[in-house]
């Protein structure tokens, strides 16, 4: 049986996302799982809708299985974000292929750009470009400039898409793993692009007239039917849109209570970041002046708001310095179910689908667990009609039969 995971945020779940499962499936796929973050996503905020209400767009959208990408790897760098994603995947040990969206659509492109990634590591001119304060993606290219003239691997180390897809090969060279890359041409907008195109529209333009419209802000035409549906019973309930604004006072008294010594604890701090951090925290008004006063050409924007988010959700360096140590199914479908059953039976780590099963699991596991708790509790503050702080506890997994 062929089975494939796709890595994934589902912020929301869209018609681009509906073309990927469709295509991934008539490429090969029997069944489809989803490794997807949970209530804080990559961009460094909490997904607009919380985790179980997207397990469920995905669910109806075409995956029969969702599980979930720990806090300390749904945040982090692509590198990172990458790794703990696939080793899920090769964890679950019954991933045969492994489906992701891209440019270039052509995963022997990317696999052989991954090995020459892969190997720049201790490489002297990436150092070098390092020490002369190119970001650390301008030092990577500048440095595997120097291993290669072919344009087309340089590339593909350009765009957002492709980037992640060299990641999540390189994740794969790393465990050795079985699992074959396939790569699904992007159609529609590109990434973060405001406009539409081939009648799609990307995530975050479509997120960006969710949260600012009491209905489907003229952006129902992008979305599957069950995820307009989930939507709008979601805003009904208060549940979204989720609004990281709204804690924006509350990350910044955080960072002012923090010394230098902590922000060294977080996951990308180094070579002085920790004084910048300390210093904009004691003087930063906003969030927005805040990673003005962070930010330089070596540290790249999205590399700080990384930082303050792992800062504020107390995110250290120790939680991810291994892969992820459990899986952790959100939801599943009738096929879902029967993958589970076989997960269960040949999975390299434990599979968990209630709380009550976090106890037996050792002990940093079961700190991991409690790190997503307290983020889920904060997250819960940035709802419409804000929740408990114990549903991480108490919410129920997603079953459709």
């Amino acid at each position: 049986m062929e089975v494939a995971a796709i890595v994934a945020e589902y912020n929301p779940f869209h018609k681009g996302h509906a073309y990927q499962v469709a295509r991934t499936r008539e490429a090969g796929a029997d069944c489809v799982i989803a490794v997807m973050s949970g209530n804080f996503v990559q961009r460094c905020e909490g997904a607009m809708i919380d985790k179980r209400a997207r397990a469920e767009m995905a669910l109806r959208g075409g995956v029969d299985l969702v599980v979930e990408l720990p806090l300390p790897w749904a945040t982090a760098s692509a590198e990172r974000f990458a790794f703990g994603a696939v080793s899920l995947a090769h964890a679950t040990g019954i991933v045969t292929r492994l489906s992701f969206g891209s440019e270039c659509g052509d995963a022997q492109l990317l696999m052989k750009a991954a090995k020459l990634v892969a190997g720049l590591d201790g490489d002297t001119g990436l150092k070098e470009a390092l020490r002369e304060g190119d970001s650390f993606p301008a030092a990577r290219e500048r440095a595997l400039a120097c291993l290669t003239d072919d344009e087309a691997v340089l590339r593909v180390l350009r765009s957002p898409n492709d980037i992640l897809g060299v990641e999540y090969c390189k994740a794969l060279l790393s465990l050795a793993s079985p699992v074959v890359p396939y790569a699904v041409r992007r159609v529609g907008a590109g990434h973060d692009s405001a406009g539409e195109s081939e009648g799609y529209l990307s995530a975050s333009a479509l997120r960006g007239r969710l949260m600012h419209s009491s209905d489907s802000g003229g952006s129902g035409v992008f979305l599957p039917a069950a995820t307009r549906e989930i939507i709008e019973r979601e805003r009904e309930k208060g549940h979204a849109p989720a609004d990281f604004h709204a804690l924006e006072t509350a990350v910044l008294a955080d960072l002012r209570k923090r010394d230098k010594d902590y922000f060294l604890r977080l996951p990308d701090v180094s070579e002085g970041l920790e004084n910048r951090l300390a210093d904009a925290a004691c003087a930063a008004a906003s969030l927005a002046d805040l990673y003005a006063r962070v930010k330089t050409k070596r540290y790249t924007l999205s590399r700080v708001r990384r930082v303050v988010l792992a800062a504020f959700l107390e995110v250290l360096e120790e939680y991810a310095a291994s892969p992820p140590p459990y899986i952790r199914v959100l939801g599943f479908n009738g096929r879902g179910r029967e993958l589970l059953g076989a997960m269960k039976r040949s999975a390299a780590l434990p599979v968990v689908t209630r709380y009550k099963e976090i106890a037996a699991l050792p002990t940093r596991a079961r700190e991991l667990f409690a790190l997503e708790a307290r983020a889920t509790a904060v997250y819960n503050l940035s709802l419409p009609a804000k929740r408990p702080g114990n549903t991480e506890y108490t919410d129920q997994t997603v079953i459709l039969d």
